[in-house]
Order: structure tokens, then C-alpha cells, then sequence
């Protein structure tokens, strides 16, 4: 393990930072993505519960 510096170890994994990054990014897109999908989705049913009532 010369080069400890150039990877991060995820278990036993060894990734390149360029790698590690990528999944943290992919993950924040993914929970931003489902966020703002959840929003229409809560309008929705506001509007059919306050027609409901």
C-alpha cells in the first residue's frame, strides 16, 4: 500500500477518490431527485383531502 494516499479503502475495496466521490455525489442527486419529486406528490393529496372535506 505505497500509494494509501491515491485511494480510499471501503472494506476491502480499494477506491479511487474520483470513484469514491462519484458515488457520494450519485447518492445527494438521488435523495435531491426523490425530494423534489415527493413535493407535486404532497400537493396532490392536500388538494384530495381539502376536496374531500
Amino acid at each position: 500500500m505505497t500509494s494509501s494516499f491515491l485511494s480510499i479503502e471501503f472494506g476491502e475495496m480499494e477506491l479511487s477518490p474520483f470513484t469514491y466521490y462519484s458515488v457520494i455525489v450519485i447518492a445527494i442527486v438521488f435523495v435531491l431527485c426523490f425530494v423534489l419529486s415527493s413535493i407535486p406528490l404532497a400537493r396532490n393529496l392536500n388538494k384530495n383531502n381539502h376536496n374531500k372535506n
